[in-house]
């Protein structure tokens, strides 16, 4: 049995930022729309904006990355670090609660594949360092 004073302002969370599921599910409680709140919201957004690829939105064609593009390139040092700069630029640009601390790539040559880890830390929520790893394959 719970304790009537669990989600007292104590106690309680804090939500700084919210946004809704991808998938848009219902919240099975409330019947309201499914959130993430805080670092899984910024996680969630990082993602898209990665996995989004330039042109592919509608009314902000420059909203997203390249990466997708660079499968098709040859993997050498030179081109990942064109792939990192242009992945903390995205992310820079359209997600301004992320501050990055690094990106690192691991070519899978077999798959024609990069799995990228993207270590960063929330603007507030300082003291936790948060990471994403991506596998980005080429869909064809």
């Amino acid at each position: 049995m719970s304790r009537a004073d669990k989600f007292t302002p104590e106690n309680k969370k804090q939500e700084l930022y919210s946004d809704f599921l991808n998938n848009f599910d219902q919240n099975p409680v409330t019947g309201f729309l499914a959130r993430v709140t805080n670092e899984e919201s910024v996680k969630q957004s990082i993602k898209n904006i990665i996995l989004t690829s330039v042109g592919e939105r509608f009314y902000d064609s420059n909203k997203g990355s390249k990466i997708k593009q660079s499968l098709f390139d040859i993997f050498d040092p030179s081109n990942i670090e064109i792939i990192k700069i242009q992945a903390r630029e995205a992310i820079e640009v359209y997600e301004p609660r992320a501050i990055i601390q690094d990106i690192r790539f691991n070519p899978d040559l077999d798959r024609n594949a990069y799995y990228m880890t993207i270590i960063y830390s929330v603007i507030n929520i300082p003291d936790n360092v948060f990471n994403l790893t991506l596998n980005i394959l080429r869909v064809r």
